[in-house]
C-alpha cells in the first residue's frame, strides 16, 4: 500500500510569515494646477467688506474739437465739455472646500511606524491645493455664472457617465448642478466618481437611484454647487446702493468678452456702445494661424493706440489644444509635408539615423508673448491679457474656517452623540475684476487639432 502524501507547504500556507514591501512614496493621481490664480495676487489695498467694491474708469473725453476763425466775435469757439467718468462694481462670492477624516484613519497613520503618510496632516496640504485648483477652474473657464463646462453628448438611459467639454475643471467626489441654460431649468445634480481628463468623461456615482438627472441632454450646463444658475444677481449691501453683479466668480471668459448686451461690472454696455468691449477675432472653426494673432494685435492697437504699452505687456492663455495647434505650424517643411526623414540641417548621416524634427520642450511663448498653458481654460480659444489691469478683491483670504481659534470640528451621529470623525474647511471670499476691458483680446471658435 502506497504511503499517503502530506500537504505541501505552499504559498497559502507560507503567507503568514511573508514580509510585505511597501513603496514609501504616495503620488496624487489627479492634477492640482492653479496657473492663472497664482498670477493674480490679492492686493492689500483692495481688501473689501460686504459693501460693493467700486471700479472707477475714464470712459471718454467730453471736450469738443473743430475749426474756427479767430477774427471777431461772429465765430464762437463753443463752450466745450468735460470728460466722462463712470464706476463699475463687484463684490466677493464665497467658496468652501470641506473635508472629513475618521478617527480610525487618523489613529492608524499617525506615526512613521504605522504608515508612510500621516493622512490627517496630509489632508490639510492636499485639500488646500485642491481648493486653489477648484477656484482655478472657475477663473479659467467660467463666464461669471459658475459654469464649468457643458455636456457634449446626450447620455443613454443606462449610462453611468457624462461626456463633457473639459473634464479638468471637475473634481472627483464633488457635486455639480445640471442646468438646461443660464436662467433655465435646474435638472438636478450629479456626483462625480472619477474624472477621465484624457477623454473628457465624468464617471458618476448613483444618487437617488440615478446617475444623472432626468432630461439631461447635450448642451446642458454644468455649474458649481451653490450658484443660482444665472449670469448675474442683484446685490444691495445697504439701503443706498443696489447693483447687478456676477452670480459667481468672474473667469477669463466673463472679463475678456465682446458683446452688445448685459453689463460691464454693473454698467449697461448700451450706455457706452462699443466702449466696454474686448477686441475679438472669430476663429470661424478654422485652425489657429499667425494671421489671427496679428489681427488681434491690430485690433488692440486700434482700441489703445499704435504705441500703447498694452501690446508689449500681454500674456497669452491657452489650453493644450491650441498650444498643439500653434506648435504644429512649425512642423511643415518647405514642400508642405511634415516628415521625420529629412536630414537635420541638410547633414549627410549616411542614412543611419533619422533626424528628430521635434525638440523635447514645449513652447514657452506664443507669437513672442509669454504663454500660460492652462489645462482648465476653455478649449478652442486663446486669450491675450495685460495682467496689470487685472486684480482680485478679497473679504476673506483663503484660510481654514475657525471659531475662536478652533479649526477642526467633531461631527455628530444621528442620535446626537459625537461621531468619531473630524471635519475642517478651507474658505475664501473673493472676486476677480479688470479696469480696462480694451487692454486685451481673444480668439474663439477655433478648430481642435486631430485627436482632441
Amino acid at each position: 500500500m502506497a504511503a499517503l502524501d502530506g500537504t505541501p507547504l505552499n504559498n497559502a500556507a507560507a503567507i503568514g510569515v511573508e514580509m510585505e514591501k511597501l513603496r514609501d512614496s504616495v503620488y496624487a493621481q489627479f492634477m492640482q494646477d492653479d496657473t492663472f490664480l497664482s498670477r493674480i495676487p490679492a492686493k492689500a489695498d483692495i481688501e473689501v467688506s460686504e459693501r460693493l467694491c467700486r471700479i472707477p474708469i475714464l470712459v471718454q473725453p467730453g471736450s469738443t474739437f473743430g475749426q474756427f476763425v479767430p477774427d471777431g466775435t461772429s465765430d464762437s469757439m463753443g463752450t466745450g465739455g468735460g470728460s466722462i467718468y463712470d464706476v463699475g462694481v463687484c463684490t466677493p462670492v464665497y467658496f468652501v472646500q470641506s473635508c472629513q477624516v475618521t478617527k480610525e484613519a487618523e489613529w492608524g497613520t499617525n506615526s512613521k511606524e504605522k504608515a508612510v503618510e500621516d493622512v490627517f496632516k496630509e489632508e490639510f496640504k492636499i485639500n488646500l491645493k485642491q481648493f486653489r485648483t477648484n477656484i482655478e477652474g472657475l477663473l479659467a473657464s467660467s463666464d461669471g455664472s459658475g459654469t464649468l463646462g457643458t455636456v457634449t453628448a446626450t447620455p443613454g438611459s443606462a449610462a453611468t457617465s457624462l461626456a463633457v467639454s473639459n473634464a479638468n475643471d471637475f473634481q472627483a467626489g464633488c457635486t455639480y448642478q445640471v442646468f438646461s441654460a443660464l436662467g433655465g431649468t435646474n435638472r438636478g445634480t450629479i456626483l462625480v466618481l472619477t474624472v477621465d481628463s484624457i477623454n473628457n468623461i465624468l464617471y458618476l456615482s448613483e444618487v437617488s437611484s440615478a446617475y444623472f438627472p432626468s432630461g439631461t441632454v447635450s448642451g446642458d450646463l454644468l455649474i458649481v454647487s451653490g450658484a443660482n444658475g444665472s449670469a448675474t444677481q442683484s446685490d444691495s449691501p445697504d439701503r443706498y446702493t443696489t447693483a447687478t453683479v456676477s452670480a459667481s466668480l468672474n473667469g477669463v471668459p466673463a472679463i475678456n468678452i465682446s458683446t452688445t448686451s448685459g453689463d460691464w461690472f454693473g454698467i449697461p454696455r448700451s450706455t457706452y456702445p462699443g466702449v466696454l468691449n474686448t477686441p475679438y477675432v472669430n476663429g470661424a472653426s478654422g485652425a489657429l494661424t499667425p494671421q489671427q494673432i496679428m489681427l488681434a494685435e491690430s485690433l488692440m492697437q486700434r482700441a489703445n493706440g499704435a504705441e500703447a504699452e498694452e501690446l508689449d505687456e500681454i500674456v497669452i492663455q491657452a489650453n493644450v489644444d491650441q498650444v498643439t495647434a500653434w506648435e504644429s505650424l512649425g512642423l511643415v517643411t518647405t514642400t508642405g509635408v511634415a516628415t521625420a526623414f529629412t536630414s537635420k540641417n541638410g547633414a549627410n548621416d549616411g542614412g543611419e539615423q533619422r533626424a528628430d524634427f521635434l525638440p523635447k520642450n514645449r513652447i514657452k511663448t506664443l507669437a513672442g508673448h509669454e504663454l500660460l498653458v492652462n489645462i482648465k481654460a476653455q478649449q478652442q480659444r486663446i486669450d491675450l491679457m495685460c495682467l496689470k489691469y487685472w486684480f482680485r478683491v478679497e473679504s476673506k483670504p483663503a484660510s481654514l474656517y475657525d471659531v475662536d481659534g478652533v479649526t477642526v470640528f467633531p461631527l455628530y451621529g444621528s442620535d446626537g452623540g459625537v461621531a468619531p470623525t473630524s471635519a475642517f474647511y478651507f474658505v475664501t471670499g473673493m472676486q476677480m475684476a479688470n479696469n480696462k476691458p480694451r487692454a486685451g483680446a481673444y480668439i474663439n471658435s477655433l478648430a481642435l487639432p486631430t485627436g482632441y
